[in-house]
């Protein structure tokens, strides 16, 4: 009965009425957060803090590290232009956190055009109060520009996939680049938005025009910055980070060796000086090669081939490891998520200690209250979602899907992002739960439309019996 008046209750609001309130929870959440939480810097904010301050200073970013795209830099100096201060630190919060209640909207927006109204709408509030999302949105990290990239480029792959104009193409194009540009990973999903939008399509001439507009407008925006990598640093690309993602994942992650009559015996010889030290060996390699004066790119094609060779040698655990991390990601990955215990009161924080500063997040700002602070705390720690619930009601909700319509361009579509972002993490990286955020808002509305459909399935049993 509770199900029904909810159910009831949301159809009667208007679209406009759902996206207020859904605003109205995420905001109310987040003001308690800005007033109980702190910036939270992330080893890579370094990397992508002096990036940002050195274009701000200068207006070019021509110095970067090859395996690093420019958006996310660029959106911070947007702030330090302004000055390098508790303040503007403040700012950049508060603009993450708009990002924030933006993909929530979006997603919401798609999802009404995938699933049922009610499942978009609940989804929508899952993703409100979920605490990876509220994390990386205080995070100075790409997370949380990516994620608002990839609803973009979700709601307007859809929209393409109801109505076919050349705005919107360009629009899905732009969008497109720009989530390219804030991590690399976002290039098969552009090429996902046209592969469904060609299976909707039965014109062919209609999705040539629609689609080589979109491509033609991606490329404008990247091909600047291609042309940039190949005049510094000598390839024609958005990044170069293939060696160190496998030299990463088959060295330290499958735990296999370099092969001792390698190819390249100065990688082997820097990974053996390195191997028995904590953490992760692959970047210590790279800078280690680096100093060797090796050229960014030889750098990272070098590990590449010495990853390959431990792999041709030891070829069988990769493909278990892969499967292992697929299932972890989707049931209990690595928790990023940390509360500290700070002198002023608890704080969000990452697990290794970090004693460097940056100047805009120096220390935590004046207008933290305890009362916030120690809410935000109880909350991290009692909120969680069961994530390997939703996931196993998630799965079983595409089951039950594509039982109906397994090929619907839609359907299809968000299917594929969830086993595009799930397998590259399981077959490239570790199971850390922030790689399985760009998804979590999908699955939810999966997971939901699951129970809708056993609901609506068992009702008519239930009111038989009853009769």
């Amino acid at each position: 009965m509770l199900i029904q008046a909810l159910k009831q209750r949301i159809s009667t609001l208007s679209v406009p009425a759902q996206v207020l309130v859904l605003v109205l929870i995420a905001a109310s959440l987040r003001l308690v957060l800005t007033l109980g939480s702190a910036a939270v810097i992330w080893p890579d904010s370094f990397a992508y803090y002096r990036s940002a301050a050195l274009m701000a200073k200068s207006g070019n970013y021509v110095w970067h590290e090859i395996y690093r795209t420019p958006l996310y830099p660029f959106f911070l100096s947007l702030f330090l232009r302004i000055e390098e201060s508790l303040f503007v630190g403040s700012l950049i919060v508060f603009a993450q956190r708009c990002l924030g209640i933006g993909t929530i909207v979006l997603f919401f927006l798609s999802g009404r055009k995938v699933f049922n109204p009610v499942v978009a709408f609940v989804g929508a509030l899952l993703l409100a109060l979920h605490t990876l999302q509220l994390y990386y949105e205080t995070v100075i990290q790409t997370e949380v520009l990516f994620v608002f990239l990839l609803a973009v480029v979700t709601y307007l792959t859809l929209c393409m996939l109801d109505i076919q104009t050349y705005k919107r193409a360009i629009c899905l194009g732009i969008s497109a680049a720009l989530l390219i540009l804030a991590r690399p990973i976002g290039q098969p999903v552009f090429v996902l938005s046209l592969l469904v939008l060609a299976l909707r399509l039965k014109n062919a001439k209609t999705f040539l025009a629609m689609a080589v507009t979109a491509v033609i407008s991606c490329a404008v925006l990247l091909l600047p910055w291609m042309m940039i990598n190949k005049k510094h640093y000598g390839f024609f690309g958005v990044s170069q980070d293939l060696g160190l993602n496998l030299f990463h994942r088959i060295i330290d992650v499958e735990r296999l060796e370099p092969p001792a009559d390698s190819k390249y015996p100065l990688v082997r010889d820097l990974w053996e000086r390195v191997a028995n030290q904590p953490g992760v060996t692959y970047f210590k390699v790279y800078h280690g090669l680096i100093r060797k004066k090796v050229k960014p790119v030889r750098a990272d094609r070098m590990l590449s081939h010495v990853a390959l060779e431990a792999l041709k040698a030891e070829p069988w655990s990769f493909p278990w490891t892969s499967a292992r991390i697929f299932s972890q990601l989707l049931t209990k990955p690595r928790n990023s998520v940390f509360i500290c215990a700070a002198e002023n009161g608890p704080l969000l924080c990452v697990p290794k200690r970090i004693n460097k500063r940056l100047p805009a997040f120096e220390r935590p700002p004046a207008h933290l209250k305890p009362w916030a602070q120690n809410a935000v705390a109880w909350y991290f720690r009692n909120a969680e979602l069961p994530i390997a619930l939703i996931s196993l009601l998630g799965l079983l909700g595409m089951l039950l899907i594509a039982r109906k319509d397994p090929y619907e361009a839609r359907f299809l579509f968000m299917v594929g992002l969830v086993f595009y972002f799930t397998g590259v993490s399981a077959l490239m990286n570790v199971p850390e739960d922030r790689f399985r955020l760009p998804i979590d808002a999908i699955l939810f509305m999966f997971a939901l439309e699951s129970l809708r459909m056993a609901l609506a399935y068992f009702r008519p049993v239930v009111s038989t019996k009853s009769a």
